[in-house]
């Protein structure tokens, strides 16, 4: 049951009559013939709720940020993630994709792959959806979708040495006290705190040999340290609709691993710094203000960027000459 309408016809047959348990046990018999990777990659959809709309794009940059994706020296990390992602899908694992403005993909996965998700990766994923004591020592993925913003469940987070990512998966806003975590004690490679009720967030305490992604979108941060600029294997740095953002880390060009940088909705921010042409790993980049100081970064630093997608250029009364443009 290797090809794309085996996975079908398990899905259109009468097994999903049959007990569960017989169901999953079918199910796993055709993922163990998935390549390893392939495994990984579905495996860590567990990491969602039941039901939740789950972004293309997210999936595949948290997917890179924990390893998953093998090293192609012909291909960009990001194709290769399509197209796990497309074979995940031509085997019926994702359902309900669909397309939106801007290129925006999105898919749900049937409750029952879920817990063939679930149940291949076991204690290393867990989903807090209530308030609850968290001792499992091997947990490397927690996302939280829980209402109460004490997080009383995750005032020991940092001492799980085996994490990896830290998800808040809520679409309103979280006041969330996370003062509490000594995130210099983590090791996590994927961060989202989306949503969360904070102002500022102690960068320079997170282990910046490890962070590969990081999510502040719709937080309230108007700054973002100079210590952001020591996250070298960054690679993607979400700040959308971070309404009272201001200002970017003007050492941004040491980050030279960063690949997506997601700046639309951020209404106040009125410049660049200089050094984002330097970025030649760049892929996304979705808004640019022109500065009018001479140390903001200017409209040719766009030139030699291989930038996909949508980017917003706005401010554009700032722009100093024609041959600048």
């Amino acid at each position: 049951m290797r090809e794309g309408r085996g996975w079908r016809s398990v899905m259109e047959s009468k097994i999903w009559d049959i007990k569960d348990d017989k169901i999953l046990l079918s199910l796993k018999l055709s993922y163990n013939h998935l390549h390893s990777h392939m495994k990984q990659c579905f495996a860590y959809c567990a990491t969602f709720p039941k039901d939740y709309e789950i972004d293309k794009e997210m999936l595949i940059q948290l997917w890179m940020a924990n390893g998953f994706i093998p090293f192609d020296p012909e291909k960009d990390i990001e194709l290769k993630g399509h197209e796990i992602f497309n074979e995940l899908s031509s085997r019926s694992l994702f359902q309900d994709i669909e397309e939106f403005r801007q290129g925006i993909i999105t898919f749900r996965m049937h409750d029952l792959i879920h817990d063939l998700a679930q149940s291949v990766i076991g204690n290393e994923c867990c989903i807090l959806e209530k308030p609850r004591s968290i001792s499992n020592t091997t947990l490397r993925h927690l996302s939280v979708t829980m209402h109460d913003p004490k997080i009383s469940s995750m005032e020991k987070v940092h001492t799980f040495n085996t994490l990896r990512t830290l998800l808040l998966l809520r679409d309103w806003e979280s006041d969330f006290d996370l003062s509490h975590i000594s995130w210099e004690e983590t090791k996590l490679r994927a961060l989202g705190l989306r949503g969360a009720m904070i102002y500022d967030f102690p960068i320079s305490r997170l282990h910046v040999k490890h962070v590969r992604y990081l999510d502040l979108s719709k937080t309230n941060i108007s700054t973002l340290p100079e210590a952001t600029s020591n996250l070298l294997n960054l690679q993607t740095l979400n700040l959308s609709y971070c309404d009272y953002l201001q200002q970017l880390p003007k050492g941004i060009r040491k980050m030279s691993s960063l690949r997506h940088l997601y700046l639309h909705g951020c209404i106040r921010l009125e410049s660049m710094p200089r050094g984002i042409g330097e970025l030649k790993c760049l892929h996304t980049l979705t808004a640019y203000p022109v500065g009018n100081e001479i140390e903001s970064g200017s409209i040719k630093e766009l030139k030699d960027l291989c930038i996909g997608g949508m980017l917003e250029l706005y401010r554009l009364k700032n722009v100093r000459s024609v041959a600048e443009s």
